[in-house]
């Protein structure tokens, strides 16, 4: 179990969106915790995703969640939860997890509560020593786009579907990855306006993203990586 407390959501108001210098601190304050069961194997299994050939089976299952708050009087406030399951056992790994969120804008900002959710699925198999195929699915809403919540432009959601392959190049700690993606919906909007372009690099906004501009088109991205973790 882990559990934090620290400063919360940025100080927001009709004339100042954004984060504060730090000097200024005007910020809230913020919760945050997980909590982790070891439900088969041994926990040093999981400070990666997959598994090498031999590992024997394991299990974990974790949750989240987390509650910021602003400190100006118009009261905005965040707050989310998770949950995830991962297995792995002799080569082979399986996970998923899904996210639930809320955000309560400031009223001075005039805008909508909205209401987020998202997933993702996934399973990697070693094919030899140095070789593994893996695949996931990724789907997002992030409660924004005509009516908020989970309505809207067909871009304000991820829709992603990918496949890829990881070399090993010195045991699990360094490995060279390349993966196909194909996002079945525009991702603008979501870029735009919900997961921000930061946290899906490499995928194009087509549109500026909002009500009435609406694209359903798709996208497909080849990307590559070298990793190494110790």
């Amino acid at each position: 179990m882990s559990a934090m407390l620290s400063n919360g959501a940025t100080s927001q108001s009709a004339n100042t969106i954004g984060n504060n210098t730090w000097e200024t601190n005007a910020h809230g304050w913020g919760a945050t915790g997980r909590m982790e069961w070891l439900l088969q194997g041994d926990w040093s299994q999981f400070d990666r995703i997959g598994s090498s050939k031999g590992e024997t089976s394991g299990m974990l299952l974790g949750v989240g969640g987390g509650y910021l708050k602003n400190q100006d009087s118009d009261g905005q406030s965040n707050w989310l939860g998770s949950v995830d399951l991962s297995y792995e056992a002799d080569g082979w790994n399986a996970y998923g997890s899904a996210t639930y969120g809320r955000n309560d804008p400031a009223a001075a900002l005039g805008a909508d509560q909205r209401n987020s959710f998202g997933f993702e699925v996934g399973a990697g198999m070693y094919m030899n020593d140095n070789n593994e195929l893996y695949a996931r699915w990724q789907w997002l809403s992030p409660g924004v786009g005509v009516g908020n919540n989970f309505n809207g432009d067909p871009s304000s959601k991820l829709n992603i579907a990918t496949i890829g392959w990881n070399y090993y190049i010195a045991g699990p700690n360094t490995k060279l990855s390349a993966d196909f993606n194909w996002c079945f919906s525009d991702p603008s909007l979501v870029n735009t306006l919900g997961a921000g372009g930061g946290g899906y690099t490499g995928w194009w906004n087509n549109v500026t993203g909002g009500p009435g501009q609406q694209s359903s088109g798709s996208q497909m991205l080849l990307r590559t990586q070298l990793q190494v973790s110790f």
